[in-house]
């Protein structure tokens, strides 16, 4: 299991799929900063990783872009050719559990403070 936090790119998006299963699908960046030995520009670097949620899609509405959520679950890579031809992978995240640390509303752009951590784990 593997601990992540980042901040969410865009709003999460519900997949609706056969047999009535759904699937709450989003991006988390972690963005992290470095000074080049020698130098005084302070560099970031920045990792995606493509989440899928399957337990509880009413967590979608709350996963809104810019949010700064901490996700566990299973790490894993996804290779694929692009519309240019170009190869491309991805790291993906299945996710068990969410918590969203703080939550950008849609109707600003800074995020605002949650008073608690909110857990999502139920199955």
């Amino acid at each position: 299991m593997q601990t992540i936090v980042g901040r969410l790119t865009a709003n999460a998006e519900v997949a609706h799929l056969e047999g009535e299963k759904t699937v709450v699908n989003f991006t988390v960046v972690v963005n992290d900063y470095y000074k080049p030995k020698g130098s005084e520009e302070l560099k970031q670097e920045a990792t995606y990783f493509e989440c899928a949620y399957w337990r509880n899609a009413q967590i979608a509405e709350k996963l809104t872009k810019g949010s700064i959520v901490e996700v566990s679950g299973k790490l894993g890579a996804r290779g694929y050719i692009d519309s240019k031809s170009d190869v491309k992978a991805a790291i993906t995240l299945r996710v068990d559990t969410i918590k969203i640390h703080h939550r950008a509303t849609p109707d600003q752009q800074e995020t605002e403070e949650l008073p608690e951590v909110s857990d999502f784990n139920q199955g």
